[in-house]
């Protein structure tokens, strides 16, 4: 769990968690990323981010859904050019 202060230092609400959907698998082949992606349990991936959800949220407090918005900032990290 990450959270971003503002400049002035106080909590500015961002905070990120990156849940490992490969269960410690990792690669830096294009190739056998993609095969593993395919190769993914949808439904095994929804629980483990439903349940990454529910811990950001309880350790941040807002335990309610009205209370806070949660979405992905970004799917794909790219390397630098």
């Amino acid at each position: 769990m990450i959270d971003f202060p503002s400049n002035g230092g106080t909590t500015s609400g961002y905070v990120a968690l990156a849940p490992d959907l490969y269960h410690g698998t990792v690669t830096r082949a294009p190739d056998e990323a993609g095969k593993l992606l395919m190769a993914m349990n949808v439904a095994q991936a929804e629980k483990d981010l439903r349940g990454a959800v529910d811990c950001l949220r309880e350790r941040t407090g807002r335990s309610t859904r009205s209370s806070t918005k949660t979405g992905p900032l970004s799917t794909t990290r790219r390397r630098p050019a």
